[in-house]
């Protein structure tokens, strides 16, 4: 367990956290914290798998929904409720996001066993959103959540409503195409599950968002999407080169799969949600859109996109929005 989690600012330990989690927790498990027995009267028993959060000294919101996500998974596939050891010693900021996010309630601890927690007093300014998670074929779980986290940031009603639907379309893309291409031994394994949490800052006008799923990445899935003949125009026009299907260029195939999701007609391809989330926040002042997913990086910010590959790769794919709807930013 790293000191940080966070995408931004301890980027490249946090994705080699969360990659050894998915891979230690791959299989299901048989047995989980066992009960102290006379031979172990002293200590809280043995532990099959144990991260260390007493080590952690802040998380963003972000990171805090894919741990949280990677958990779930874990919950369903071994049926073995997870546990919390060391409440007391967690960092306040630690304990608070995730208690906030609904990362305990997510996994189903109940209130008695999180009395002794440490306390940190919340903004009453920022509305945070609990987690919320669906499965393949139902969207119904996030609409109310979502209505409300829109209503809190308040601001411009027709940059609300087009971000809406924008995130609603991207959520409804994951279902189609997120998990499809799956085989069914890993879905034994990766439930078809997305991941959702947000802030609304009142004051500000400002939304925070958060979106994730854990089924086959943009960067895999595109060639299955659009002929290769497509894919291979629109690298050569982005970045003056060649397509390669490898992993070494996943920001570059992220980029171009937002260019070709962009100009399609017609078509209900995954990532046209994202396309439409990025004019949105093109109009935001502030606005901010970030895609991870294997081992690619897209970003864009006050109209520059800009292009990454990570050597560790995120199994999955995370969606962050930032957008102002001050109507002072309004074009």
């Amino acid at each position: 367990m790293p000191s940080d989690l966070d995408f931004e600012a301890n980027q490249q330990r946090t994705m080699i956290f969360l990659h050894n989690l998915r891979f230690k927790t791959s299989r299901p498990v048989v047995s989980g914290m066992k009960q102290p027995s006379s031979r172990f009267k002293s200590r809280v028993g043995r532990i099959g798998s144990y991260s260390d959060f007493t080590k952690l000294r802040s998380i963003s919101p972000g990171a805090a929904l894919v741990l949280a996500a990677e958990y779930d998974r874990m919950r369903r596939v071994s049926n073995v409720p997870a546990a919390a050891l060391d409440l007391e010693r967690w960092a306040p900021n630690v304990y608070a996001t995730l208690m906030q996010l609904g990362f305990f309630e997510l996994l189903g601890f109940s209130s008695s066993k999180l009395l002794n927690g440490p306390a940190e007093d919340p903004d009453p300014s920022l509305h945070i959103a609990p987690m919320q998670m669906g499965d393949d074929v139902n969207l119904t779980q996030a609409e109310d959540p979502l209505l409300k986290l829109f209503q809190e940031a308040g601001g411009n009603d027709e940059l609300r409503v087009q971000l809406l639907g924008a995130v609603v379309d991207a959520i409804e893309n994951v279902k189609g195409h997120a998990y499809a291409s799956m085989p069914a031994a890993s879905l034994r394994l990766i439930p078809p599950l997305w991941w959702l949490s947000g802030s609304a800052d009142r004051s500000s006008k400002k939304l925070t968002l958060s979106i994730y799923d854990q089924g086959m990445t943009i960067p895999f899935t595109l060639p299955t999407h659009w002929s290769p003949r497509d894919i291979r125009s629109t690298i050569r026009s982005l970045f003056q080169r060649d397509f390669d299907p490898g992993t070494s260029r996943d920001g570059e195939v992220i980029r171009a799969a937002m260019e070709l999701s962009a100009t399609a007609t017609g078509k209900h391809e995954r990532g046209k949600g994202l396309a439409k989330i990025r004019q949105v926040v093109a109009r935001c002042p502030g606005g901010r859109l970030k895609l991870i997913s294997r081992n690619g990086i897209y970003t864009y910010a006050d109209g520059r996109e800009i292009v990454e590959t990570l050597e560790v790769p995120l199994l999955g794919t995370f969606v962050e929005i930032e957008a102002c709807f001050d109507v002072g930013g309004m074009e």
